[in-house]
């Protein structure tokens, strides 16, 4: 099998150093994302979208076209599927 090639946006990469740097995304926070990257890396968009985990789902509006995973409570990673490629978009917090 495969990897999944995984790319995070500058923009995504910037903010996520903001939030941990201001303590809006925990050290446990950040081993949740990392199992949401192996697993999507190794099993595949199918799998994510089909856990439970993660509670994935289809956005709208001005994130039509793109899919949001579930990192904690308030936690969301919005990513974009790019042909063979996935884009991670944002790493949010949602407050």
């Amino acid at each position: 099998m495969s990897l999944v090639k995984i790319e995070m946006t500058a923009d995504c990469v910037e903010r996520l150093k903001r939030y941990i740097k201001a303590k809006k995304i925990t050290a446990d926070d950040l081993k949740v994302i990392k199992l949401w990257y192996q697993e999507m890396e190794r099993l595949g968009p199918d799998h994510i979208v089909n856990s439970r985990n993660w509670a994935d789902h289809e956005l709208n509006r001005n994130w039509k076209g793109h899919r949001a995973s579930k990192f904690s409570k308030s936690g969301r990673i919005i990513y974009k599927i790019i042909e063979d490629k996935i884009e991670i978009c944002e790493i949010q917090r949602i407050t």
